[in-house]
């Protein structure tokens, strides 16, 4: 007999707010410019990948996330939906338990699989 359980994740406004103050001190190793507008909640991001040795043309450009674009990354990060390592997804899940104070290596993976679905840098 198999059962099967669904749970809802609930992530505030302001835990997205956390998670992009807190990206804002990790992710300049890739993003050349990030400016958020809490009131627009939005997350405006450029990356210029000539300083990396990367093919792609995904590895330079801009986008402009919304916080629900980063809810569902972080909700991605949590199931194990992402293509990162374990460890990775049970600071996701602490985070959004409470368990856990949010990390730049955690921000910096919940803002890749918003704007590359995966993790393209580090």
């Amino acid at each position: 007999m198999v059962y099967t359980f669904t749970t809802e994740t609930t992530i505030s406004s302001e835990m997205v707010s956390e998670l992009i103050e807190t990206a804002g001190y990790s992710i300049g190793y890739w993003a050349t410019s990030a400016t958020a507008d809490q009131k627009a909640q939005t997350l405006d991001l450029s990356w210029n990948g000539s300083d990396f040795d990367y093919d792609s043309p995904a590895v330079i450009g801009e986008r402009t996330l919304t916080f629900v674009d980063i809810a569902k990354a972080i909700e991605k990060v949590a199931k194990g939906n992402a293509g990162v390592n374990s460890s990775i997804v049970e600071q996701a899940n602490q985070w959004l338990n409470g368990e856990f104070t949010l990390d730049g290596d955690l921000a910096d993976v919940v803002i890749q699989t918003a704007v590359f679905d995966e993790i393209v840098y580090g």
